[in-house]
């Protein structure tokens, strides 16, 4: 509403009642303030879906890849020490199951009664991508891990 005012205010700025009259041309002034209005809002809510769906594409897509890269890369490497293949897909189903309810809680939340609603679903759902990347990268780990280290092997 804010932008509407601003942009009548321009409008009306350059273009004083006193030399033009859109009454003469047949134009309602009420009219050409709501349809002002309506388009800038509609500009305004549109940038934030957009923002919001780069948001939760790279919450679901990008951030749980680069997680699973850097977790199979280390399981590559042999580390943690303590960890084995079985430990890698308990990892897996714990960290999958858990992502797979914050995502949904976070999807099936009522965000449209409250904005702080919306914006902790949004926050659940970057969580769920976390905890999705990791599962993914346990996952990764149950087929690239190995026993000894790279490092260990080499001669010296």
């Amino acid at each position: 509403m804010r932008w509407a005012q601003l942009l009548i205010r321009r409008v009306t700025v350059k273009f004083p009642a006193s030399k033009l009259n859109l009454d003469d041309f047949g134009v309602n002034q009420e009219l050409l303030n709501s349809r002002i209005r309506s388009i800038v809002s509609r500009t305004v809510e549109s940038s934030v879906t957009s923002v919001e769906l780069v948001f939760v594409l790279s919450a679901l897509f990008v951030v749980p890849l680069f997680i699973a890269a850097a977790i199979g890369y280390a399981a590559w490497r042999g580390k943690p020490k303590r960890f084995d293949r079985e430990m890698y897909w308990t990892a897996f189903v714990s960290a999958g199951a858990l992502a797979a309810l914050i995502i949904v809680y976070s999807m099936r939340m009522q965000a449209d009664i409250k904005p702080t609603r919306h914006i902790l679903g949004l926050m659940g759902l970057g969580l769920g991508g976390v905890v999705f990347g990791v599962a993914l990268g346990c996952c990764v780990g149950v087929f690239t891990y190995r026993r000894n280290s790279v490092s260990a092997n080499l001669p010296t």
